[in-house]
């Protein structure tokens, strides 16, 4: 005798219950995604309060303090941006943040935004006159600049670069090329992309000075997933079936918002099942 099917109710149930959960990131994309440029130069953007602390990742991050270049990369949605900024946020250090547009093609505005925002951390250094911008800056003012911040501070510096990948400027690509190849002493640069840029990377991997969180890296974990659930809600996820972890896994939040949009979260859409993932291993 065959047994009864008793997935139905619990998709109905999934469907409600994701559908909560992606209305409330619909808010979180248009608070951290959709950033103004006045916060997002300077200082890191605001977290969302219900965004749960990714402390595999900062883990990750911080044990491996020595590297000076970090890149965190991955698709629209998967949390790149809040992850940085709840570890920088964390570890109470000196940063600087950028967030990259499509002004930023033209090295001269990469150079003067990137000189405007470390200076900020230092006021001496501000007022020196070797960071006039009269008559343009280059890299060699950058990297003094940032020497001379970390010395007055008397600590290091953290630099983030967000959405880099919308760099496709020669010109403006080789500033940044510079900080991989040549890191000042104590300054960490974080670039965080949706695609693997071409800013010299390998080399910084060659010479063991680059920490990477790849796209596999930033899915959400099953004890994330209830976490996320438990904090948004105070209850968990109803679940019998490994799909819908696997559809949260892939597809990510930016993808299920847009699912919901277009009122594809019905059981037939949600991927087949697919191994969870449980631990820290892929």
């Amino acid at each position: 005798m065959s047994r009864p099917d008793t997935r139905s109710l619990s998709r109905r149930q999934l469907a409600s219950s994701v559908g909560e959960l992606t209305q409330l990131h619909r808010h979180a994309d248009t608070a951290v995604l959709a950033r103004p440029a006045a916060i997002t130069r300077g200082a890191p953007p605001p977290v969302p309060s219900f965004a749960i602390r990714r402390k595999r990742l900062e883990e990750l991050l911080d044990g491996q303090s020595d590297q000076h270049v970090v890149l965190v990369r991955g698709p629209v949605g998967a949390g790149k941006t809040v992850l940085v900024a709840q570890w920088v946020s964390a570890q109470g250090r000196p940063c600087a943040w950028l967030s990259v547009d499509v002004t930023h093609n033209d090295q001269k505005v990469l150079l003067e935004h990137l000189v405007e925002v470390v200076e900020r951390l230092s006021p001496h250094a501000r007022h020196n006159g070797r960071w006039s911008h009269h008559g343009g800056v280059d890299y060699t003012v950058l990297w003094e600049l940032l020497n001379a911040v970390t010395h007055n501070l008397g600590s290091s510096v953290t630099l983030v670069l967000d959405d880099v990948h919308r760099l496709h400027d020669q010109a403006a690509r080789h500033v940044i090329e510079q900080l991989v190849e040549q890191p000042p002493h104590d300054v960490r640069t974080v670039l965080i992309s949706r695609s693997k840029p071409r800013l010299g990377l390998e080399r910084a991997r060659l010479r063991d000075d680059l920490v990477e969180v790849t796209p596999a890296m930033l899915r959400f974990e099953r004890a994330e997933i209830e976490l996320l659930a438990s904090t948004s809600f105070g209850r968990h996820l109803p679940i019998s079936s490994g799909r819908v972890w696997a559809g949260l896994r892939v597809c990510g939040w930016h993808n299920w918002r847009h699912r919901r949009k277009r009122h594809d979260l019905r059981p037939s859409l949600i991927p087949a099942a697919l191994p969870v993932r449980t631990s820290g291993r892929s």
